[in-house]
């Protein structure tokens, strides 16, 4: 039975890889709902949100109108009586507009800072998915302080890496950087054995939205400029960003016609070459709950006519949102709810019982996939869903962690016991 969920080291690191592309997708898809209608739990400030920063690697020019400058120093509880006297109400607009110019003069880290204790202060609709915000953020870094690895190195790592997607989505989308310097700044990041697997992994998941809207929404032809990556890695992440940006992009009706439809739904991955498979549907979800009226048990039964190679695949896309505080108020009725873990469990058991321990998995991988790593929180997880999934799923933590964690923390945990 357990062979139906057993899976590989690579096949591990694209599943949570995948992960980074659930919230964009929640707030954008289905009718009447958008980013402040999202419900996602507000970070903890007072326990300190901790963000790595990207470290800087060396890149190539690109003709850059813009010269680096370092950002000025800053003041977060005078940042925020500024933004309250400029915003009195919670007004999204008029926040976004806070964040782009304190981006401006103080940098990234200072915005995100801001966003962070509006939200926890209650001044945020908790609802405002926090990664898509940071995404913009993102743009305006590349925007203000130039397409350069100077730049790229102010964005922190928090909000699952959305400064830096966003920084690729404006740096290359809008061609004020070449592939090979964003190519160079990534490789780099993925090299560094200091940093996560899943910090590289995110810069080429970035350069594939900026690719995507460079290629203006023609898929091969996106694909093709990440086929030429040096390595499968990096195109596979790249292929990644590309499909992600293609989904948000079908959901806002942006896309180019003829490749999603409601007829048929496991389009257009199921008619992708095989090599693409994989990533296409990963990043299916959402338009799957579009699809079905966010209806997990009919998505999930849709996932078994997927070609044979890609059922997994897709299954684990759906599986992913059984976790997610963002999704969940959607999928389950009020009367349903109880506890974050709890209803991850009941949204698996909506699940055929042959591809229900690929949902456990991957609700298990988007909860590790966060901004600080909880495996007690993994092992309670695991602790909750029915005995025939339990030990796959607690010997999945030690392959998150393989991937979420640098060789410092891994050996931290194991001297921790933590793994057993």
């Amino acid at each position: 039975m357990t062979s139906h969920w057993f899976v590989t080291p690579r096949t591990l690191l694209r599943l949570l890889a995948a992960g980074i592309t659930l919230l964009n997708a929640f707030a954008i898809w289905g009718p009447g709902t958008s980013a402040q209608e999202s419900s996602l739990s507000p970070p903890d400030y007072s326990s300190g949100h901790q963000h790595e920063q990207v470290a800087a690697p060396d890149s190539e020019g690109h003709g850059n109108a813009v010269v680096f400058r370092p950002p000025e120093p800053y003041d977060l509880e005078e940042l925020y009586r500024q933004t309250k006297a400029a915003c009195p109400g919670t007004a999204q607009p008029c926040l976004v507009e806070q964040f782009q110019s304190v981006t401006a003069r103080h940098g990234p880290r200072a915005a995100i800072d801001l966003f962070t204790l509006l939200k926890n202060r209650g001044d945020i609709d908790p609802g405002v998915d926090d990664h898509h915000i940071v995404h913009h953020i993102g743009h305006q870094t590349a925007m203000v302080f130039g397409p350069s690895a100077q730049a790229l190195a102010l964005c922190p790592t928090s909000y699952n890496y959305g400064c830096l997607h966003g920084f690729f989505q404006h740096a290359f989308g809008m061609g004020e950087i070449t592939e090979k310097a964003a190519a160079k700044m990534c490789d780099n990041l993925w090299r560094d054995p200091s940093l996560p697997f899943k910090t590289g992994q995110s810069c080429y998941h970035g350069l594939g939205h900026g690719i995507m809207l460079h290629a203006d929404y023609i898929l091969p032809r996106a694909l093709k400029r990440c086929d030429k990556l040096i390595w499968l890695p990096a195109q596979e992440a790249c292929w990644q960003g590309v499909f992600m940006e293609n989904v948000d992009a079908a959901l806002e009706g942006r896309e180019q016609k003829g490749g999603f439809t409601l007829e048929h739904p496991l389009a257009p991955c199921e008619h992708l070459d095989v090599k693409y498979q994989y990533q296409c549907f990963i990043n299916h979800s959402a338009w799957l709950m579009k699809v079905y009226h966010r209806d997990v048990s009919q998505a999930a039964q849709a996932c078994l006519k997927a070609p044979t190679n890609s059922v997994t695949a897709c299954s684990e896309s759906v599986g992913l949102l059984a976790t997610s505080s963002t999704w969940q108020p959607a999928l389950l009725r009020a009367d349903e709810r109880k506890t974050l873990l709890e209803d991850g469990w009941t949204i698996c058991q909506r699940f055929p019982e042959t591809s229900r321990g690929q949902c456990v998995v991957a609700a298990l991988d988007n909860l590790m996939n966060s901004d600080s790593v909880d495996i007690q929180q993994a092992r309670a997880f695991c602790g909750i869903v029915g005995e025939n999934y339990r030990t796959v799923c607690l010997n999945r933590i030690g392959g998150d962690l393989r991937y979420l964690a640098t060789q410092t923390e891994q050996d931290s945990y194991r001297q921790g016991k933590l793994l057993h």
